[in-house]
């Protein structure tokens, strides 16, 4: 036998439900006709007075042209355009003296009809539908209005209100300017970008792939810069953004030195120390040439020999920062060491070069900005690559930029003969840079 196909199990499915219905239609006794129904009508029986009439005597007189007042009159006290006026108009329902004879009337305003059972109706509605004090009242004054046509009236110039209310808004957005590219003030932009590109140097610093913004903002507000925007302004997560695009175009050159070393022929170009100052000519001169930021450059570079996707490199090198960190109190210290006396192994070592190496990351007449930001450095966070794709304040996608055509920044760039001296530096003791590697 065939398969049977779904349209055929559909049509089978449908047939049972029609048989099941009509088998239960066939076995359920006639209602009584005599006995009143609870609950068969949207108003409840019980509730009525004995001698409430369900529907006034034909002859009797309703209260002519007061639905076409109540009407002009919502629509006179209302900031309603011309189209809605004209619409409450040919919506209002003719008074008295235009209907014919044989009309059915509503009772009049006096008259009690059903009055408890609206009323409790409109309240249980209004608790349960979460409105807004404004809200409530207005729908209060609609459930409260017994009479048809009058209530009839109020809904309909709600709606007329709420399509002109609509139309404003409509027109507010089609009018409005288009968005603009986000820019902070020059002075701001210059100064970020200083503390960015030193930020990036700090061999203390915790993540690339991390809360540097954070950072970099924290050391502004601690420095007292006045054009930063406050965390509640409208413009704060365009800073923010602007900022984290800042951050991956200059980590993404600081990779580009990194990987023209590895391309060269050169053999001095090679060598960790020119690598270094390629990169540091970028930064401003208070942070100075140190181990632990050859140390830095040097896992870099070892990290792209391997070969990563381009996409992940930078998460890779974090990865493994964290796994040497977690793994013991030195170890990364130790780890990064390792690296580091490989590659002077294999590119030459920097004491045989004319560039001097400090003896410290932070000497003790470092600025307070930049001590300011080494303090901030430290506490970078890791974003992991899943978190990093659903961070709420719109910043760009990890490593956005590592396929873009690297532009040159407009930082001022030190003489080079503030980074190549004579060689009279020596290398710093491996303790005196292992709490700014922590």
């Amino acid at each position: 036998m065939a398969e049977e196909s779904l349209i055929q199990r559909a049509a089978r499915r449908a047939a049972a439900q029609a048989a099941s219905l009509q088998s239960s239609r066939a076995s359920t006794p006639a209602a009584n006709p005599s006995s009143p129904i609870r609950g068969s009508t949207p108003l409840s029986l019980f509730e009525r007075r004995d001698n409430t009439p369900d529907f006034p005597p034909l002859s009797q007189p309703r209260f002519p042209g007061s639905v076409r007042t109540f009407g002009e009159r919502f629509a006179r006290d209302s900031n309603l355009s011309v189209e809605g006026e004209a619409l409450i108009h040919s919506s209002t329902p003719f008074s008295l003296s235009e209907r014919q004879d044989n009309t059915p009337e509503f009772p009049p305003l006096g008259q009690p009809r059903f009055a408890g059972s609206v009323r409790t109706f409109g309240e249980r509605l209004a608790k349960d539908g979460n409105l807004s004090v404004e809200g409530e009242a207005e729908f209060r004054r609609y459930y409260e209005t017994l009479n048809k046509d009058e209530r009839d009236t109020f809904g309909a110039f709600l709606v007329v209100q709420t399509k002109d209310l609509l139309r404003k808004l409509t027109d507010n957005v089609a009018s409005s300017p288009k968005d603009v590219e986000y820019s902070p003030a020059d002075s701001l932009v210059k100064i970020s970008r200083k503390y960015v590109w030193a930020i990036l140097c700090l061999p203390n610093l915790a993540y690339y792939t991390g809360t540097i913004e954070a950072a970099v903002i924290s050391t502004l507000n601690i420095m007292k810069n006045k054009h930063v925007p406050d965390l509640d302004a409208p413009d704060y997560n365009n800073f923010l953004s602007w900022l984290g695009r800042q951050i991956s175009l200059y980590r993404s050159i600081m990779k580009t030195h990194v990987s023209d070393s590895l391309k060269t022929r050169n053999k001095d170009k090679k060598n960790i120390a020119f690598v270094c100052a390629q990169i540091l000519d970028h930064v401003d001169s208070s942070v100075n040439p140190n181990r632990a930021f050859y140390m830095r450059v040097a896992y870099m570079r070892y990290h792209l020999k391997k070969g990563h996707p381009v996409k992940a490199y930078w998460d890779k090198v974090d990865e493994e920062m964290e796994q040497l960190r977690n793994a013991g109190p030195t170890h990364l210290i130790l780890g990064l060491e390792e690296v580091y006396n490989d590659d002077i192994a294999t590119y030459g070592n920097p004491a045989d070069t004319d560039y001097t190496i400090g003896e410290s990351a932070l000497p003790k007449d470092s600025p307070k900005w930049l001590s300011a930001l080494s303090a901030q450095a430290a506490k970078v966070q890791r974003f992991s690559r899943k978190q990093g794709k659903k961070r709420s304040r719109q910043q760009r996608d990890e490593d956005e930029d590592e396929d873009e055509v690297i532009v040159e920044d407009d930082l001022p760039r030190p003489s080079p003969s503030l980074r190549a001296v004579s060689r009279s530096g020596s290398l710093a003791p491996v303790g005196a840079d292992a709490e700014l590697a922590n």
